[in-house]
């Protein structure tokens, strides 16, 4: 407030200051906390998917050296037929790339920094994590079937972190019908769709034979398994990760008639940072 003269000169100015130099250090420390927070979720979901991501990263390389095996034999002949080589080529190319995908998806993981939010079509999404999985669902005789709705709003997540939720539940549901002795066809299903206008859900269910009433209540507590090797962090750190992007993670499972994963996103017009 400033008071004035008479003559309307300036006479004092009456008026508080306070140093806010404290509570933007504390701002600052509580980020970089977060940042570190996030660094262990990814650390550890790595930890926990490291056997599957070793599996992911050995078919492409073992296709690629049957590949290159396959390219000598064509080429040894007398008369080589070169649109056989240049298909085999291809193939080669394509494991390969594959195979570098899959690492440099790791390291992106990995990598000690904020989330990298973009907007991303989730149908496309899911089919990535298809490709990533394909190969081992098909080893197992299990059906994948996708019920994808279209047009869809694009989301602004973590491509990264919801590709890795993603793969690992497909992962988990694979295992589950794996495990299972019953001679029914093995299916696990992806489906998307919005639940309002603000909520979009991403389905991933499974025939399996369900999860064991006395573990529902406490399944995404760490340290809870269903697999007879493995750490029990998966679901925990999944649903930190959904919580993080201001989603929810939850399921619901019948003994003998499978489960179903749901991930529900908000749809986010504005590019709002989310740690």
């Amino acid at each position: 407030m400033v008071d004035y003269t008479e003559e309307g000169s300036p006479l004092r100015m009456i008026g508080t200051h306070t140093d806010i130099s404290k509570r933007k250090f504390q701002e600052q420390q509580d980020k970089e906390h977060l940042n570190q927070l996030a660094h262990v979720t990814r650390l550890g979901l790595m930890g926990e998917m490291a056997t599957g991501i070793a599996h992911e990263v050995t078919q492409p390389l073992t296709a690629t050296v049957n590949y290159a095996s396959a390219l000598k034999i064509l080429a040894a002949v007398d008369e080589p037929d070169l649109a056989k080589i240049t298909k085999v080529a291809n193939s080669v190319s394509e494991q390969a790339l594959r195979a570098g995908k899959i690492i440099h998806r790791m390291r992106a993981f990995c990598q000690k920094q904020s989330a990298n939010m973009t907007s991303i079509d989730i149908n496309t999404l899911i089919k990535d994590c298809i490709l990533l999985c394909n190969s081992d669902l098909k080893k197992h005789n299990i059906t994948l079937n996708l019920e994808l709705a279209e047009a869809l709003p694009r989301l602004f997540i973590d491509a990264i972190q919801i590709e890795q939720v993603l793969i690992n539940l497909i992962r988990n549901s694979s295992e589950a019908l794996t495990a299972n002795d019953n001679p029914a066809p093995k299916t696990i299903t992806l489906s998307s769709l919005m639940l309002d206008e603000q909520n979009l859900q991403i389905q991933v269910r499974d025939n399996g034979p369900g999860i064991e009433t006395e573990l529902q209540n406490k399944l995404f507590m760490p340290f809870v398994t269903t697999k007879t090797e493995g750490m029990g962090m998966g679901l925990s750190i999944c649903r930190s990760l959904i919580v993080a992007h201001k989603g929810t993670l939850s399921f619901d499972s019948l003994p003998e008639l499978g489960t179903c994963f749901y991930i529900t996103l908000p749809v986010i017009a504005s590019q709002e940072y989310i740690s």
